[in-house]
């Protein structure tokens, strides 16, 4: 890389170190001739970290409002999304967008200006890089995020699609799982005093075990394309019946089928990615449009469903002999 294009050096963003301090959130952002790169601290699960498990656990959606003045109940200026966002996760980007007004409004828009803007986050931090970009969707920003949990709800994701974003899950990873796919929302978080985030808090977990059963209301989702390392463990091998009337094709009927499933001697990752190379782009979208073609509205449902995770627990490799 040419001097000229060298990054310059990092601004560095803790509320902490703030007086006086702040909440607890960490970021930095760099820049040189051609891209910005704005990068988002996750938990700290490396010693018992409070103010981070209480920013995840506190999952009641909420309006987008960014300003961390705004309670729940009070209307101010939002990112002009229907739907919902994660409270603690709205409170903690407020907190340094607030704390580092300067930088938020002006300094890194200023810079993403005719660069290519990048922004990054593991965990807690890719859910504040989500919200960072939807402020940030005039410049176009390319998202890529590591064991994020979910952050909007559905219907505010609508408002998120131009936003490119490349979500990247590490098999059966607990945090992307989280908050579970309901509407958490209820009238007892109103409540005032600790009494009221308590009985909302259990209303919720009633919710999410609701869902599974029926779906309803606005529910949390993932946005942005999945990149998932997914664990190999089994397959399944199906096979004609060893019945005698159904071994040919003169037999009555369709034949039956055995299925076996067996562990594989190794347990094998799979990179499920959205694309690699766009030189195979096209070729891809023939053969995806050829899958497509053989499957019934159902099945595309049940096998591609917007804003989910792939099915936790490992896949199965069929194989017809």
């Amino acid at each position: 890389m040419a001097f000229n294009d060298r990054y310059q050096p990092c601004v560095m963003m803790d509320t902490t170190k703030e007086r006086p301090p702040q909440g607890d959130t960490q970021l930095f952002y760099v820049a040189n001739t051609t891209q910005v790169l704005v990068s988002w601290r996750g938990t700290d699960f490396d010693r018992f970290h409070a103010p981070d498990l209480a920013t995840d656990l506190t999952f009641r959606p909420v309006q987008p409002a960014l300003h961390a003045q705004c309670a729940p109940s009070t209307e101010c200026v939002d990112l002009g999304l229907d739907g919902r966002v994660h409270l603690g996760f709205r409170k903690a980007f407020a907190i340094a967008q607030d704390v580092y007004s300067e930088h938020f409004e002006r300094l890194i828009p200023k810079a993403a200006l005719g660069r290519q803007l990048f922004i990054c986050g593991h965990s807690l931090g890719g859910a504040l890089a989500l919200i960072h970009a939807a402020t940030l969707k005039q410049d176009y920003p390319v998202l890529y995020t590591y064991g994020m949990p979910r952050t909007f709800t559905l219907n505010a994701l609508k408002g998120l699609s131009e936003i490119r974003h490349f979500r990247h899950v590490n098999d059966t990873d607990t945090i992307s799982s989280v908050p579970p796919e309901a509407d958490l929302d209820n009238h007892l978080y109103n409540l005032y005093g600790p009494l009221g985030t308590t009985l909302g808090f259990a209303w919720s977990m009633g919710q999410t075990l609701a869902t599974n059963v029926i779906k309803f209301g606005d529910p949390y989702g993932h946005h942005g394309e999945l990149a998932m390392l997914y664990r190999v463990e089994q397959h399944t091998q199906s096979r004609g019946s060893s019945y005698p009337a159904y071994r040919s094709k003169d037999g009555l009927g369709a034949p039956y089928y055995n299925t076996i499933k067996t562990r594989l001697p190794e347990r094998p990752n799979l990179y499920v990615v959205p694309s690699l190379s766009s030189a195979e782009n096209d070729q891809a979208e023939q053969s995806q449009r050829a899958l497509m073609r053989c499957l019934t509205p159902g099945d595309r449902a049940r096998f591609f469903q917007p804003h989910k995770n792939l099915k936790p627990g490992g896949c199965w490799v069929s194989v017809t002999t």
